[in-house]
């Protein structure tokens, strides 16, 4: 029951990045809540009770290390958790400081953020809960990022309308085809990074990559970047879940 799963809070601007996350812990089976800025965060954990918080150290309207210095001011149990591209010595002792009992850095490895947040729980005698991977294709359909999920045979699972869209398809085009010369274009950098995922099962980024719509030339060339997560499906297979996201359209126009 959803009144006994282990409530964590997500407290990151990133819109990719707080997908990501949430379907990482919706899949191991806890209840999930984001926000986006640390007013919003800040009215949350004065609201609710949560088992855990997560949150970045940028925020769009302040600085993470004082939410979490606010948040200590009336909750000194609930453990709270930096994942930051702030790497800096100074940084993770600064988040430290103000409350935090853990500090990674961007990008984060999926393993181990997982492994955190259970020994984070486990500090608070949070019972073991069922790992779940039949809701990740449902959460990736729906998703508002432009997300794929792409099985063992390279063929898509599951796919956003934002990811269909930004390739010129619908999401229905694609469910059941190759992952291959359609969007992403994995014809090149991006069919390397993912061999790469599935032979080493830790996640990859790839920045400023490009792509040309076949169907629509008029679009020109456009970059994008992509993060690759490793999810354990169904007995020992491997699925690649995608994130992509446009950097830059250039001026150049595709052959015809």
């Amino acid at each position: 029951m959803d009144d006994i799963k282990p409530h964590i809070l997500i407290v990151e601007d990133d819109e990719d990045t707080r997908f990501v996350y949430g379907v990482l812990l919706r899949m191991e089976g806890y209840c999930v809540t984001t926000v986006s800025a640390m007013k919003e965060g800040l009215a949350r954990c004065l609201s609710t009770s949560y088992d855990l918080i997560v949150m970045d150290v940028r925020l769009p309207d302040g600085d993470g290390v004082e939410l979490c210095k606010q948040i200590r001011e009336f909750n000194r149990i609930t453990p709270i958790m930096f994942v930051s591209a702030a790497a800096y010595q100074k940084d993770v002792e600064r988040g430290m400081k103000a409350g935090a009992q853990a500090y990674l850095t961007k990008p984060a490895d999926a393993e181990k953020l997982l492994d955190r947040v259970t020994y984070l729980l486990g500090q608070k005698a949070m019972a073991p809960i069922e790992k779940d991977v039949s809701a990740l294709p449902v959460m990736v359909s729906g998703a508002p990022v432009a997300a794929a999920l792409i099985d063992k045979n390279r063929n898509y699972k599951a796919v956003s309308p934002a990811y269909a869209a930004a390739g010129g398809y619908s999401a229905p085009d694609l469910i059941g085809k190759q992952a291959t010369d359609i969007f992403p274009d994995v014809s090149g950098e991006a069919a390397e990074a993912l061999n790469m995922v599935w032979r080493t099962k830790q996640p990859y980024f790839i920045s400023r990559y490009p792509y040309a719509v076949p169907t629509q030339p008029e679009r020109g060339i456009t970059y994008w970047d992509a993060a690759m997560w490793p999810i354990e499906s169904s007995g020992s297979d491997t699925d690649v879940l995608i994130v992509v996201r446009q950097k830059e359209q250039s001026g150049d126009i595709a052959a015809v």
